[in-house]
């Protein structure tokens, strides 16, 4: 009857809405009826506690309250997908339920009644604690996953002209097909505050292969730039898994699948402009036709520092010097990927007696992002239990009426759980908090 179906959907409100309130009679309708066309539910065995407040038809809008739980609705037909970060063309369903104890909201195709993504907010004095929870889409930073969780850390920054939500942590976990990715990472885009140390990590398991990155770690006036890649199994695609700040032109021989069977690379710098790099090779075993016979995984460490020089023409140029240098090896345990014993192997090279020669700032990060591999390496694989209560990985198939029950039983608990996370992650704790000129 109508080719408008935006207009066929607002004269259907106000038919039903006015059948609902009595002002026509042709047909009964109740306030579920007019609450599904904004995907509300309610409570059917307590329908006389909701009162709509208000409904606007032409945009759609409906406010509902309800009184015997304190809490406000409201739902509306919009372009601005504000969760998704998205404004444009494409219509959406927007619901936000507000109660003195939490904040849900939604957003729905206009055609469905599960919804893209949702976000439930607790608050504790100027703190956020958000779960939330998103399915595959295609609008602005659409993700490429079937399902991801992710669990925010905010507080509300009001300080004379600065207002605003000031990230802190946040901790991310999604889904596709059977393949995973974690992330967790300190702050963000907004700078409201002012920072303390920072890192970023991330791990993917895909196929079978185990891969834990850290896009940046920062300790100040002590490291910075810190980046690592560690690959149970290198392969083609290793590209797409580097962090930021690691180049493969300047490590193509580790990214050669034919010859290397797992690699781990850090780098990082320190005072006085020192750059310092460190290598783990574990390379096939080649039959004798070929030639080659490792039966070693090779470590590389080297701590560079670029001076300033000018060339026969005049020219400025630089030149490096390298201030260490290092090469060790452990024995592989076998032929297969890299084993969490073999890095523990690794771990006790590091740490002997005999390399104390190497002991800075820089080496302690790669002893402690090498445990955090072998931790995640073996949860990975089965042999221990994660232990985290809140881990992204435990809520992705809860349901937000299950991470509401369980919250809001003892929300100072889980508040003080996400702000002692938060503090490690930017006072990372060094045994040996300095940096050698090494010789």
């Amino acid at each position: 009857m109508y080719n408008d179906k935006e207009e066929y959907l607002k004269r259907a409100i106000k038919r039903t809405y006015k059948r609902y309130i009595g002002e026509r009679t042709d047909e009964k309708a109740t306030i579920v009826d007019v609450l599904n066309f904004f995907n509300i539910s309610v409570d059917t065995t307590r329908l006389e506690d909701y009162d709509i407040e208000s409904i606007d038809y032409n945009t759609p809008f409906i406010k509902v309250v309800d009184k015997k739980e304190n809490t406000i609705v409201t739902s509306q037909y919009t372009e601005n997908a504000r969760l998704l970060n998205y404004s444009g063309s494409t219509k959406f369903i927007n619901v936000i339920i507000t109660n003195p104890n939490y904040r849900i909201e939604s957003l729905y195709y206009t055609n469905s009644t599960i919804p893209i993504i949702s976000q439930l907010t607790f608050i504790k004095d100027d703190y956020e604690l958000i779960f939330e929870k998103e399915r595959e889409n295609y609008f602005s930073f659409g993700i490429n996953a079937d399902t991801r969780f992710v669990i925010r850390y905010m507080k509300n920054i009001k300080e004379g002209r600065k207002t605003g939500k000031q990230p802190l942590l946040t901790k991310i976990y999604q889904i596709k097909d059977s393949n995973t990715f974690e992330q967790d990472y300190t702050y963000g885009l907004q700078h409201l505050i002012k920072y303390n140390d920072r890192q970023d990590k991330y791990c993917y398991n895909e196929f079978g292969n185990f891969i834990y990155g850290i896009n940046d770690i920062e300790i100040k006036d002590k490291l910075h730039r810190f980046n690592g890649i560690c690959f149970e199994k290198i392969n083609k695609e290793f590209r797409r898994y580097l962090p930021y700040n690691i180049n493969e032109k300047d490590f193509t021989k580790y990214f050669n699948e034919n010859v290397c069977k797992s690699a781990i690379i850090f780098t990082g710098s320190t005072g006085k402009g020192i750059h310092h790099f460190l290598t783990i090779s574990k390379n096939k075993t080649f039959n004798s036709d070929n030639l080659l016979n490792d039966d070693n995984i090779h470590l590389k460490y080297e701590a560079i520092k670029w001076k300033s020089i000018t060339k026969e023409d005049g020219t400025p140029d630089q030149e490096k010097v390298i201030i260490a240098a290092k090469e060790l090896q452990v024995a592989k345990i076998n032929d297969d990927n890299i084993s969490s014993l073999e890095i523990q192997n690794i771990l006790e090279q590091l740490t002997a007696k005999e390399n104390e020669d190497i002991d800075n700032i820089f080496i302690q990060t790669v002893i402690n992002e090498l445990r955090n591999f072998i931790n995640k390496l073996e949860v990975q694989k089965g042999l221990k239990e994660e232990i985290d209560e809140l881990s992204p990985k435990e809520f992705i198939n809860k349901t937000f009426e299950e991470i509401y029950t369980l919250v809001s039983k003892d929300k100072d608990k889980f508040f003080d759980l996400i702000s002692n996370q938060f503090h490690e992650a930017t006072n990372i704790k060094i045994e040996q908090g300095y940096t050698k000129v090494l010789k």
